[in-house]
């Protein structure tokens, strides 16, 4: 987030507040662009569910551990927030 906020010439507390002001968050957006990423991987590329999912961050090193210990065998394109 810091890196977004400086490319805008903001601070970080600046950036959160506003998107607070218009009830969103840094990783709401973020996970609204990774599972429209995923929709357009799925639709236009052979790329496995879990290929995908992995791509754009929905499993991944901060989040591979709990698609390998969830109830399903595989990774699933299912926003870490809903977990």
């Amino acid at each position: 987030m810091t890196v977004v906020a400086a490319q805008h010439g903001l601070q970080e507390r600046t950036l959160r507040r506003r998107l607070a002001v218009e009830n969103s968050s840094y990783g709401a957006i973020a996970d609204d662009v990774r599972g429209k990423l995923a929709i357009e991987y799925l639709q236009t590329m052979r790329m496995s569910v879990d290929d995908v999912a992995w791509q754009v961050g929905f499993c991944g090193p901060g989040v591979r551990h709990q698609c390998e210990t969830s109830a399903h065998s595989s990774c699933t394109l299912v926003m870490p927030s809903r977990w």
